[in-house]
């Protein structure tokens, strides 16, 4: 720990809990040259919990719950992408949230709340299975789509007219793409993807 953290005294320690399965994040991780931790085993998880409660200045974070470490700029909120991201969520409740990432970076990604998640980890350890559905798929408790300002087709989604069928479509796919970087499609979920790409890829 006093290694990774370079004789600071506080601050975050970022890991994974699957590297295949978060290889983007990871991938993020690595170009801003930030040291991410591979906990693949029970006791890894319950080992970092032990520590921050010995020593509350060290945080750690899934590399899925903290997206702002990667920053490249200040990012710019509009209402109307709001609009168009919160319409593609099909949930009034959905949590957006704007970061400025690389402009080459994904136009979305999720972020799932640390503590929530453990807590979904702990339920479904316990054969909790709350937030689970009849296929299996875990959704988290604290889910926000993190929208990338500085990508180029988010860009430009923001300056197409909110009665536009085509941006609904975009905004849409641009969610589940998110998704997709974050967890298995499900059937219904991969149909609609597929029949997305092929409209959009057809207006071209």
């Amino acid at each position: 720990l006093d290694e990774y953290m370079d004789g600071k005294e506080e601050g975050t320690v970022y890991y994974t809990t699957d590297k295949k399965a978060q290889s983007y994040y990871l991938d993020l991780f690595a170009s801003k040259n930030i040291p991410v931790l591979v906990f693949d085993t029970l006791m890894d998880s319950n080992y970092a919990q032990f520590l921050e409660g010995k020593n509350d200045k060290i945080k750690f974070r899934r590399i899925d719950s903290d997206l702002n470490a990667l920053q490249d700029g200040e990012e710019s909120k509009s209402e109307l992408l709001e609009k168009f991201f919160r319409k593609a969520l099909k949930k009034d409740d959905a949590k957006i949230q704007f970061v400025a990432l690389d402009e080459n970076d994904a136009p979305a990604l999720l972020k799932v709340d640390e503590e929530s998640r453990r807590m979904s980890d702990m339920m479904k350890m316990y054969s909790m299975h709350s937030g689970t559905d009849d296929e299996g798929f875990a959704f988290p408790l604290d889910e926000i789509l993190t929208v990338n300002t500085k990508n180029a087709l988010v860009r430009r989604l923001q300056t197409m007219d909110e009665s536009d069928d085509k941006a609904d479509r975009i905004a849409r796919h641009i969610y589940l793409s998110a998704v997709l970087l974050s967890r298995p499609l499900r059937p219904d979920e991969m149909k609609e993807y597929l029949t997305l790409n092929q409209e959009i890829l057809m207006a071209y």
